[in-house]
């Protein structure tokens, strides 16, 4: 149970397989203690968006509740995740002129002041959209260049934006349903850039790179350059598909093909004899079905191939023909599927690694896991947007932030990864 007057953050990942509920508190070492979690099989999500309110909010509930059983009392107000193919993005070179205070340092904007920007007519006429996130790419505070937002103070920021769009209607309807489970939202965080705040390196931003974040129910993309991220996208294709792939293939249930999925599913089929069998079973006392090993994996690389092939597509229509040299980092529920970082690294002509959450954030083992990327991102973008709304409003004539604070050393801890 935690202590009432701890300053804890919460981070709500509501996806298309399951509903991660996540609390945690600060160390002054820049490590973080998870102090309660929840989880609960998501129902009534598709293609990371909610299409059935009803079943999502009993799922999100359920996932609090048990948070909150651990926690003793209320989560504190959830950064939650957005996904889903609705979303759309454009890099704006424009400068923008907005007030000081809705711009967080390192540029994370919440919910209210992405409708700030949005407010000023300059982001996107789109009938229907509202801005979900602008991502500032460069900045120049009051006339002042820089390429950093942290610690910038003044009237007024001029920036080039990475800017998120989502439907008014899809948007309206995760917060709705959130809301209608008794939680409070703080904030809404795109996954595809939570999921890179805990797997990514400053040094792969910088070179350049790839992250996919393959779940359940979407593949989202992030591309940076130069430190900066220069494209995101969701594909509506991930591990759900996979598993429809197989139960449509060999002519079994849903529950018996992901079952037999995860237990035996690789995309390597060449040197696997046509004879070897395994069992597909639906559950515990259910009739074991012999099906060919080789055909459940010729199915999951027939899908594998078409999931990277769409990728490949996606980064070429969106002007990037050749991977950045920080190559492609695969995270995700679906990311660990045996032989996949194969075919992504063969097809991209690139270096390929699996991204989980490093254990530089003092994380329990079973976070460190590709399945909680989304989870463990989104917590460390609800700790580092409040710490930094902190260190301005303790300092607000300040030209730089605090050094020594808790938000300084945090942003000097990054996840270490190596290629593959």
């Amino acid at each position: 149970m935690a202590n009432a007057r701890e300053q804890l953050y919460a981070s709500l990942d509501v996806g298309t397989t399951k509903v991660v509920t996540l609390v945690g508190k600060a160390n002054p070492s820049g490590s973080i203690d998870i102090v309660a979690t929840g989880y609960a099989p998501s129902v009534g999500m598709r293609k990371g968006m909610v299409v059935s309110p009803e079943a999502v909010r009993e799922s999100i509930a359920s996932s609090v509740q048990q948070a909150e059983r651990s926690l003793g009392r209320k989560v504190p107000p959830v950064v939650a995740g957005v996904t889903g193919s609705h979303l759309k993005s454009r890099n704006s070179d424009d400068p923008v002129n907005v007030p000081m205070s809705v711009l967080p340092a390192n540029g994370r904007f919440n919910e209210a002041s992405g409708n700030a920007l949005g407010s000023a007519g300059r982001l996107s006429d789109a009938v229907g959209m509202r801005v979900v996130q602008a991502v500032p790419r460069s900045y120049n505070a009051n006339g002042s260049g820089d390429a950093d937002s942290s610690g910038m103070f003044g009237k007024s920021i001029g920036h080039g934006s990475h800017i998120v769009m989502g439907d008014v209607v899809s948007v309206d309807t995760l917060l709705s349903t959130i809301r209608s489970a008794g939680v409070s939202v703080h904030s809404l965080a795109l996954e595809h850039l939570a999921s890179s705040e805990a797997v990514l390196t400053s040094e792969e931003r910088l070179m350049g790179v790839i992250l996919a974040d393959i779940g359940g129910g979407s593949c989202d993309i992030a591309a940076y350059r130069e430190g900066s991220v220069w494209h995101t996208a969701s594909i509506p294709v991930a591990g759900q598909h996979f598993t429809n792939d197989v139960a449509a293939g060999l002519g079994i249930p849903p529950n018996a093909a992901e079952r037999v999925k995860l237990l035996y599913g690789s995309t390597r089929f060449e040197r696997v004899d046509a004879k070897e069998t395994v069992d597909a079973q639906s559950g515990a006392g259910a009739q074991a079905r012999p099906v060919h090993r080789k055909t459940l994996n010729r199915l999951l690389h027939d899908r594998a191939v078409e999931l990277v092939r769409l990728m490949m597509q996606r980064l070429a229509s969106n002007g990037l023909i050749r991977i950045p040299s920080g190559g492609i980092v695969l995270t995700g529920g679906s990311a660990t599927l045996p032989g996949l970082a194969e075919i992504v690294a063969d097809y991209g002509k690139c270096q390929v690694r699996i991204g989980v959450p490093s254990s530089v954030w003092g994380l329990p083992e079973e976070l460190a896991n590709a399945t909680y990327s989304t989870s463990v991102g989104l917590l460390l973008w609800a700790i580092r947007q409040n710490a930094a709304a902190g260190e301005r409003s303790a300092h607000p004539a300040a030209a730089a932030p605090r050094s020594g604070g808790w938000f300084s050393r945090l942003m000097g801890r990054q996840p270490a990864g190596a290629g593959v």
